[in-house]
């Protein structure tokens, strides 16, 4: 289950896994002042051809780029994107003051915002400080610095710089409400202005002072004191990084956010915008400690390909220029149930009552046609063989079995777990008519079956999967509506195989399927089912002491390959470039799968 978060898209990116504490410690940060940031680990050396593309994919507002030692993470980052970066200096030798000079010290014109070494709370205080802001740029200063020539010189090529580039911005010694403040603090006189948490700090020093070598040490001891600052004497920096701050105020907003994927607002009002991340999920988990470079990318070109080629109405208006991570969507209403302990479910659903259009069908359509490893189909049979009839099946399925005709299932979409329904229930909670209801179960079989086709000619074969639909307006008689595919159609939704392995996110179930923490989450889903209220994945996490562990170098390489070897094969097939040239094909990425012992 996801959730609704704000204002922005931060991206955090760490030179090194080995300052996985730090990160640690700066995401949590983050979390607290009400971001949901996601972090890569990718260095500007050893990974600069990785880096440049995902910089180019443009998927982040804004950058915090953690780094020590040499430090050059945040300065590349600023010099490639017009979007406000931060640098967060890890101590990796000398106090970090190394890390902090190599992130502070940018020449003019290219801003980078540094906070103290390690000073995670110091990031995560100004972007809370900051959000609100109306865009107007102040800058601040003692009138004494007037009498400085050096700052008057700076002072004027800051307002100079400022007019060249159409920054309006104020000045003078007082404090302007709702506007981002660029303070300068005189070394040795002022203090830092804690009580502006959104104001970047200019630190200044008489010029003689400046060329004085240990005067680095007090330069990290002012950063120390907390904030975010720019280099030292650099007003040119200060009022650029305030401009591209201000500019935050415009970004696309973010609605939603899910264990995979962001809900952006859209171009217009009757639009949204799928961000695909490279976050992903197993066992209900949410998002898992690792992110798998290239998967977003991959999963918005698949999800283009399907709906470019499925034969019935949906809501895809195809990738957005220039974000290869992002698709863009028809907007539809989503009426929400309501808990209620009346109700026999537990769940009130009237809100479908009125036969809305336009709006979320409240269901999960599952398809099989066969039960792949993995399946919960048989257990669920065994505990229950009543149901049997209803998917139109007269022997009990086992691991394996396939069947002539997609066998269609329901399951609640909108409530906090989901749960499977019988037909009567699925028709009863979602408002539809008979007609409505059967019309929907052969849609769900027909686009199936066209999927099965293609996914059949990419070399792939089909197992099950799920959709989901909304209601719009039918062409068909007795005033019943009709049904436009909506959310999204890949690999996360499907289970695909290849030469008898899977091709899918079960890989990465499989990493885990045997360890501590996959029966940590059986036994907590078993105790929290007896003791309703209970969240079971607090019960995993603190009671039973167990959560995911990173996946090793050589699963995260086979996982990366995943997603863009379906989206090469759906394109090979369509006589079209593949988009992804440098992944593995399917048949050395089953055989890497097999030698992993993931299959």
């Amino acid at each position: 289950m996801g959730r609704f978060v704000g204002p922005w898209r931060v991206g955090v990116f760490f030179g090194s896994a080995t300052d996985r504490d730090v990160a640690g410690r700066l995401m949590a940060d983050l979390r607290e002042s009400g971001f949901d940031p996601e972090l890569q680990f990718i260095s500007a050396h050893r990974n600069a051809d990785e880096l440049a593309r995902e910089l180019k994919r443009d998927a982040f507002d804004l950058y915090v780029a953690g780094a020590g030692l040499a430090a050059h993470l945040p300065g590349v980052i600023a010099s490639r994107t017009q979007r406000p970066v931060i640098g967060l200096p890890v101590d990796g030798a000398f106090g970090g003051v190394d890390a902090l000079l190599s992130i502070i010290q940018m020449p003019a014109g290219v801003p980078v915002l540094s906070s103290g070494v390690e000073k995670t709370a110091s990031v995560a205080r100004f972007l809370a400080g900051v959000a609100g802001n109306n865009g107007k740029i102040h800058l601040v200063y003692p009138r004494r610095l007037l009498d400085s020539a050096e700052f008057k010189k700076e002072f004027d090529r800051g307002i100079s710089f400022a007019a060249d580039a159409g920054i309006v911005l104020t000045h003078g010694a007082s404090i302007v409400p709702g506007a981002i403040h660029v303070v300068c603090v005189e070394h040795g006189i002022d203090p830092v202005p804690l009580e502006l948490p959104g104001a970047i700090l200019v630190p200044w020093f008489d010029p003689g002072r400046k060329k004085v070598a240990a005067s680095c040490l007090d330069l990290a001891e002012m950063t120390s004191r907390g904030g975010l600052w720019v280099g030292a004497n650099n007003l040119r920096n200060g009022i650029l990084s305030a401009f591209r701050v201000g500019k935050l105020r415009t970004a696309r907003r973010l609605i939603y956010r899910g264990s995979v994927k962001d809900i952006m607002e859209g171009v217009s009002a009757d639009e949204l915008v799928f961000e695909y991340s490279d976050r992903y999920s197993v066992f209900d988990w949410g998002a898992m400690p690792d992110e798998i470079s290239g998967k977003g990318e991959a999963l918005a070109t698949i999800a283009d390909q399907v709906f470019r080629n499925v034969a019935m109405p949906h809501h895809s208006r195809g990738l957005v220029p220039g974000r290869p991570r992002s698709l863009a969507v028809r907007k539809v209403a989503v009426r929400r149930p309501v808990k209620c302990d009346v109700a026999p479910c537990g769940w009130d659903y009237s809100a479908y009552h009125d036969r809305p259009v336009d709006c979320l069908v409240p269901l999960e359509v599952v398809f099989r046609f066969g039960v792949p490893q993995g399946s919960s189909l048989p257990a669920r049979l065994r505990a229950n063989p009543s149901r049997m009839a209803s998917l139109g099946l007269k022997d009990l399925p086992e691991t394996g079995t396939k069947f002539a005709d997609p066998v269609i299932e329901f399951s609640t979409k909108l409530e906090d777990s989901d749960r499977y329904l019988t037909m009567e229930d699925a028709q009863g909670i979602s408002g539809m008519t008979s007609g409505e209801f059967a019309r929907l179960r052969v849609v769900a079989s027909r686009l199936a079956a066209d999927l099965q086709a293609m996914f059949a000619s990419a070399g792939l074969e089909l197992w099950d999967g799920k959709f989901e639909f909304a209601f719009i307006p039918g062409k068909i008689p007795a005033g019943d509506r009709d049904f436009m595919l909506v959310d999204s159609v890949g690999p996360d939704e499907l289970r695909l195989t290849h030469d008898g392995v899977q091709i899918s996110k079960e890989i990465l179930r499989q990493f885990y399927v045997d360890g501590p923490w996959h029966e940590a989450i059986v036994r907590a889903k078993k105790i929290a089912a007896e003791k309703p209220g209970l969240d079971w994945k607090s019960l995993c996490r603190d009671d039973l002491g167990q959560k995911p562990a990173p996946l090793t170098p050589e699963v995260r390489e086979i996982a990366r390959n995943i997603y863009p070897a379906i989206a090469n094969a759906l394109a090979r097939v369509k006589g079209e470039r593949p988009p992804f040239p440098a992944a593995w094909d399917l048949s050395h990425l089953v055989a890497r799968v097999r030698e992993a012992g993931l299959s």
